[in-house]
């Protein structure tokens, strides 16, 4: 009993629930921000964490927070542009932003901070 007691008091893992699992969420949106891609923020949450010793959620859970964390991040992005605008300017923004082409809307890729990469034009499904 002794060992055993021993073990669970030096394991030092923690279950992804709870403040934990709150903590991790709060560091993804941060993160998302700067994240190149879903892949990359995803690569990111692992190394955290690792870093962190957290057991690690199901692959779906990680996708699926990478995704809302990377919308929430582009909402944050755009509000903060649409901010900066004047009502008209807001207007052309958003008929931009929501401009459709075929049935499918037309975004812009943005380029996080410290990349360098040329903005290109894609058309993604909704």
């Amino acid at each position: 009993m002794g060992e055993k007691q021993g073990l669970i008091k030096t394991d030092t893992t923690k279950m992804f629930t709870g403040r934990g699992s709150r903590d991790l969420k709060t560091w993804l949106e941060g993160e998302a921000e700067v994240a190149r891609s879903n892949a990359d923020l995803a690569r990111r949450f692992v190394t955290e964490c690792r870093r962190i010793q957290t057991i690690l959620p199901r692959v779906s859970v990680i996708e699926r927070l990478c995704a809302d964390a990377l919308v929430a991040a582009e909402r944050r992005v755009e509000a903060r542009i649409a901010d900066r605008l004047d009502a008209p300017m807001r207007d052309k923004l958003d008929a931009l932003l929501s401009e459709d082409v075929d049935g499918w809307v037309s975004r812009f890729v943005r380029c996080p901070a410290g990349h360098a990469c040329m903005p290109e034009r894609v058309v993604a499904p909704i």
